[in-house]
């Protein structure tokens, strides 16, 4: 047999041993890994999403919580998952600023990790104390340059997209405002109703009743939303800083191509739900997205690469 009738086989039979894998899967429980505590809003959408996907896959699913270290530890759990598609992770785009924070990550998030799809956008809003005089990003900018070092922005830890957010309006505008951190997401929307901190960025979700009942006051969002219909957007106020946080499905390095689409394929079916997508994500503040497995991998480099500029813009250090 000459070398290229070999060649030829092998790689039919390559292909088919990968259809077959495909097709067996998934053969046991699937583990969806999330660096969020149970009851938060994202693991009540993995929740909903792994009770579909039990249904489609006729295999449990199941959610596990690994919160801390800023997605640190749900992230190595998966990169040391066996790569078969019985477990898989939810990363964000801060996922990708960490190696320019942290110099010994136990991983390396463009080598150990392999993008299936992303999932969605969440929609954020910069929201500000109602006592302090802020109805828009201008006012916003005006107010910190008549009172230099007086206003105070709320973050959830120096290299978080907030912090990231808020250096960059600074240096933009060449304002002095001063980051005050907090533990949670929790502590930050109460600090801002409190006035302790008198603006901050944060999902939109998060400060809706806060918003509604006149605590805290909406002065962006980072899309059009039906929780904030009235609110204009970052971009309509003339601010080009790109502030999208993204999430994504991810499995560990060298998880068939085959059984990574199946999985892409599967969430694209439960995507096409207009019911689904409606009640789970576009009511909770998330955009809906699917996005091709190729172009999902090829735009990791470019967020590693603004997560360096973003660290150095900021000059944030972990922790």
């Amino acid at each position: 047999m000459n070398a290229g009738k070999f060649a030829n086989l092998f790689l039919a039979a390559m292909i088919a041993a990968g259809t077959a894998q495909a097709q067996d899967f998934p053969s046991k429980t699937v583990r969806i890994s999330i660096a969020y505590g149970a009851g938060s809003g994202f693991d009540l959408l993995m929740r909903q999403m792994a009770q579909e996907f039990s249904t489609v896959w006729k295999q449990p699913v199941i959610v596990e919580n690994r919160p801390g270290a800023g997605g640190i530890i749900a992230a190595e759990s998966c990169k040391k998952a066996a790569p078969d598609g019985h477990s898989i992770c939810l990363s964000g785009r801060d996922l990708f600023f960490l190696p320019s924070l942290i110099k010994s990550l136990p991983f390396d998030t463009q080598k150990d990790f392999k993008p299936i799809t992303k999932l969605f956008y969440l929609t954020s809003v910069v929201a500000a104390h109602p006592g302090a005089g802020i109805n828009s990003i201008q006012d916003l900018i005006n107010v910190a340059r008549a009172k230099p070092g007086q206003l105070n922005y709320g973050t959830i830890g120096a290299g978080s997209g907030i912090h990231f957010f808020f250096e960059w309006l600074k240096k933009e505008n060449n304002l002095d405002i001063v980051h005050v951190p907090y533990k949670t997401p929790v502590d930050l929307v109460q600090s801002v109703v409190s006035g302790q901190a008198q603006v901050t960025l944060l999902g939109a979700l998060n400060f809706l009743p806060q918003i509604r009942a006149g605590k805290a006051r909406a002065l962006a969002v980072s899309f059009p939303t039906p929780l904030l219909p009235d609110t204009p957007t970052l971009k309509e106020q003339g601010i080009t800083m790109d502030v999208t946080n993204w999430f994504g499905f991810f499995a560990p390095a060298n998880t068939p191509d085959e059984i990574v689409r199946k999985i892409h394929d599967d969430v694209a079916r439960l995507y096409a739900n207009p019911a689904f997508r409606e009640k789970n994500l576009i009511q909770q503040g998330l955009l809906p997205v699917v996005n091709a497995t190729d172009e999902f991998a090829k735009s990791i480099p470019a967020e590693v690469a603004l997560g360096a500029e973003l660290v150095k813009l900021s000059g944030a250090r972990a922790d």
